[in-house]
């Protein structure tokens, strides 16, 4: 018996990673194909869309940077990409899911105001107030001192 140890990388597709994986193909393919939607389709760019294309946006980057790296570290028994890579994971886990949740917070503040202040609403939001809330929305989550 010795001691030295080896760094090897043993894959493992283990029913979770394949599950993962199917779920990331879908996620981008479902996600792309409603970009593409709201992309060609001109008629539905109404204020709140903004929203749910600000969703999709959070979503596609999740299932396109966050997920690949997720599934890697997933089937493999270490992760073998060198540690500027694991920092773009975590960093990139942290921010991708903060502009998600973000996004549902904006959807859900902006159901609020059409619900409790009908008129203000009405006269106040447009397309202009959408896209400057998911601007500084995005901008706020991810910001690294809001962190800490």
């Amino acid at each position: 018996m010795s001691n030295t140890s080896t760094n090897a990388t043993t894959i493992e597709w283990t029913p979770l990673a394949m599950i993962f994986t199917l779920a990331t193909i879908l996620s981008i393919l479902f996600n792309g194909l409603l970009m593409v939607v709201f992309i060609y389709d001109h008629s539905l760019r109404t204020p709140f869309n903004v929203y749910l294309i600000n969703l999709l946006i959070a979503n596609l980057l999740c299932s396109i940077v966050q997920n690949p790296l997720e599934i890697i570290n997933t089937i493999s028994s270490n992760f073998w990409l060198g540690p500027q890579v694991c920092t773009l994971y975590q960093y990139a886990g942290y921010i991708l899911q903060a502009s998600v949740s973000g996004a549902h917070i904006l959807i859900a503040v902006n159901r609020t105001w059409a619900v409790t202040h009908p008129i203000s609403y009405r006269s106040i939001h447009s397309q202009v107030v959408a896209i400057a809330l998911c601007l500084g929305t995005s901008i706020s989550s991810s910001n690294p001192i809001f962190f800490w």
